[in-house]
């Protein structure tokens, strides 16, 4: 979270300054869309709200913005995108914010909602859909966290680097949608290399979750694999040692879009 920290500050600050001439105002109103039931400890508000504190001590200890108070509006919408739009609208309506942090899940229509109404947005967490780097579609949009299709072009590098011609990607599903959109692999612009395998792992079917390991096992041995927490790596990594997938013929790639490996 300190390099969350570093840059919400360095954001907060760019606020004072953005359309100089423009902005009259020495009260800066900031809404924040949170989450605090979807991935707690990675996402949820009583965790990573301590931010907002750390960014503003700084502004005021480095007395970078003297003459502007800040006003902060929390919504907890736990990812729902519903909440998500409400949420905005009642910013944007009622306490015509000048800014938006959040959300920390999905982002598509909350960057929609701030083209529509030229509202900054600063994203974080587990915003890391492709789209959201477009500058022509969101240009209000800043987001910290590798998108899906940054990642994926990352490990089209190392694959190029390393000449692997054959891979297979296994991933779980969770309510953030953290492993679903890896698209770099289908761009024809990139390294090729073939997909023999790609299935989605359910540890509520014990049974289909071991026939699937068994059909990587059998086509390939890199093998891209997605978890969004450390206890699915583990009992992945459990059964692989069981079905003899963890010897030096392998290699495992995890991708990861919280700056933490396993």
């Amino acid at each position: 979270m300190a390099a969350e920290m570093v840059t919400l500050s360095g954001w907060l600050i760019l606020l004072s300054s953005v359309f100089p001439g423009t902005w009259s105002v020495t009260e800066i109103r900031v809404g924040m869309i949170v989450a605090e039931n979807v991935e707690p400890t990675a996402i949820g508000y009583s965790t990573s709200g301590g931010a907002i504190a750390v960014a503003l001590d700084r502004i005021r200890n480095e007395s970078l913005l003297n003459g502007y108070n800040f006003t902060f509006f929390v919504e907890t919408v736990d990812c729902a995108a519903p909440k998500t739009v409400g949420a905005l609208i009642d910013f944007i309506k009622e306490k015509n914010v000048h800014a938006v942090i959040g959300p920390p899940c999905g982002g598509l229509y909350a960057g929609t909602m701030s083209t529509a109404y030229n509202l900054l947005m600063f994203m974080w967490g587990y915003t890391f859909f492709s789209e959201l780097t477009s500058d022509d579609r969101f240009p209000y949009v800043s987001t910290i966290t590798a998108t899906s299709l940054s990642l994926g072009y990352g490990f089209l590098k190392l694959a190029e680097y390393f000449n692997w011609d054959r891979i297979a990607i296994l991933y779980s599903r969770d309510s953030v949608g953290y492993c679903d959109s890896i698209t770099a692999i289908n761009d024809k612009n990139t390294y090729q290399t073939k997909l023999a395998y790609k299935a989605v792992l359910d540890e509520s079917a014990n049974s289909t979750y071991y026939a699937r390991m068994q059909s990587v096992k059998e086509r390939a041995r890199i093998i891209v694999v997605c978890f969004p927490t450390g206890p699915l790596k583990r009992r992945f990594f459990a059964r692989a040692v069981q079905l003899g997938m963890a010897t030096n013929e392998y290699v495992y790639v995890m991708l990861e879009v919280k700056s933490i490996g396993f």
